[in-house]
Formats: structure tokens, sequence, C-alpha cells
């Protein structure tokens, strides 16, 4: 299904080796024909719903409103 994905106190421990004012960025594969990884800088850090997406094969932000299965909604830090 999805990679296991990191907890709070994972994410703390990998930063630690870093200097606080070091910039961060996520980077995702931009879906080009070359696969060209992107970077983007991290500019939000909140909680939000989320749920599994067979369509794009990993989860997708969770429409609350217009769920119908909400056993299947996790809530999860995401980081944009």
């Amino acid at each position: 299904m999805c990679q296991k994905a990191m907890t709070v106190k994972e994410l703390k421990e990998q930063l630690s080796m870093y200097s606080d004012d070091q910039i961060v960025y996520f980077s995702y594969n931009y879906g080009d024909h070359w696969g060209t990884t992107v970077a983007a800088p991290v500019t939000n850090i909140s909680s939000d719903s989320i749920k599994w997406s067979d369509y794009h094969r990993m989860h997708k932000i969770a429409d609350l409103e217009n769920e119908v299965n909400h056993e299947e909604i996790k809530k999860v830090i995401v980081i944009s």
C-alpha cells in the first residue's frame, strides 16, 4: 500500500543533527518524462485528516464534509 510514515519523534531525531538556521525543503517527483525530483520550501506545518486514494495510489487530504466512510480517515501532521 504505502511506505511507513515517520513519527514526530523520528522527525525530531533526524532534525537534531542540523543547525537551527538550516532551511528546510521537501522534495517530490515532478512527474515529467525525465523523472525530475524537484524541491519546494516548507512553509507550513499543520494537523489534518487524510485517507487512502486508490486513484492516486497514495494518501490525500480528506474532505470531511463529503466523506462517507470516516473509519478510513487518519489524523496526521502535514508539512507543506
